[in-house]
């Protein structure tokens, strides 16, 4: 993993699933540059022994002597590592306020670090002057409401825990990895927040995003040829399209994190001449791989591998083979 990062001062480490494999691939990170200084944090809650839901144990967070930690302060208080306290932060979460601590000696923590917008590009932004890169451990789905404009690069985990089937796998993955590519698009004018824009010939006309009685109408009306919204693009959103048969725009978002629909739905917009397009990119610098599942059902972990690699023009690491 070495040289992956490259210029990306700041990486969100993010998991198609649940134990795919991302508190392995922060790890190795977290090794592979232990000589820089390193800043970390987390949207929700990470680096617990065991796993809430399915109660089996979990791979813990290794922080080291220098790295500089964003989290809550009841999390340090369960803790038996040195640290320095650098600052506190204005926000709270359920764990305490969030402040800025350097470590002082290796070991494990649990991080519970911001949880909204405002509050993780504070922390991002004041993590950055301690340190050469920061770290956001993340997941693919919390990583929609999280600050993606203070992230310069994702690395993806996935693996055996997304589906027992590899190729259902492996197709779901190739559907998230392709919304990283998609096309640039220009907005006429600033679009305003929590919002949906329509625009007729780069005309806007904005109304609230759950307005969908009043979408369909303009639609009908006279079929617009892009259409902007703020936040996640849904199901729901999409299921108003198939049902009234609305085609042939293009359905931009902030950026790829938003497209988070099941692999149906891109075929879907597919049909529908629906183009998808974001206002900004987001660099995915590499996609790890636990070919391992809590349930039993393991893949061939060099099959996987390679068929992945095949489908895909960013590199495919098992963090555990390379370490």
């Amino acid at each position: 993993m070495n040289n992956l990062l490259r210029e990306h001062r700041t990486v969100g480490i993010v998991g198609l699933a649940k134990n795919t494999g991302k508190t392995t691939t922060l790890n190795a990170l977290i090794q592979t540059y232990k000589h820089k200084t390193i800043g970390l944090t987390s949207i929700g809650l990470d680096g617990e022994k065991i796993d809430q839901m399915t109660y089996l144990p979990k791979p813990r967070i290794e922080v080291s002597a220098s790295m500089v930690v964003a989290t809550a302060t009841q999390c340090l208080r369960d803790c038996s590592l040195a640290y320095t306290l650098l600052e506190e932060t204005p926000f709270q979460t359920a764990l305490g306020p969030i402040v800025l601590v350097k470590i002082e000696e290796s070991g494990h923590l649990v991080i519970a670090g911001p949880t909204t917008n405002q509050a993780m590009n504070h922390v991002i932004n004041r993590l950055k002057t301690y340190t050469d890169h920061v770290f956001i451990d993340g997941a693919f789905n919390r990583l929609t409401f999280a600050s993606i404009e203070s992230i310069d690069a994702i690395i993806l985990a996935t693996g055996a825990s997304v589906h027992s089937d590899m190729d259902e796998t492996i197709k779901k993955t190739l559907n998230a990895v392709n919304t990283f590519s998609l096309p640039l698009r220009e907005m006429p004018q600033l679009t305003p927040l929590e919002k949906m824009v329509v625009y007729h010939e780069k005309i806007p006309t904005t109304f609230d995003r759950k307005d969908y009685t009043h979408l369909i109408k303009l639609y009908q009306t006279n079929p617009f040829t892009a259409l902007y919204v703020k936040g996640a693009i849904t199901e729901t959103l999409c299921n108003h399209f198939i049902r009234h048969q609305m085609k042939n725009f293009t359905l931009i978002a902030q950026d790829a994190t938003k497209f988070l629909l099941p692999v149906r739905y891109s075929d879907y917009l597919k049909s529908l001449a629906i183009k998808k397009a974001v206002l900004r990119n987001i660099n995915l610098l590499a996609v790890t791989i636990n070919p391992e599942s809590p349930t039993g059902k393991h893949y061939d972990a060099e099959l996987f591998k390679h068929a992945l690699a095949k489908k895909l023009d960013v590199p495919v690491i098992n963090v555990k083979r390379t370490e």
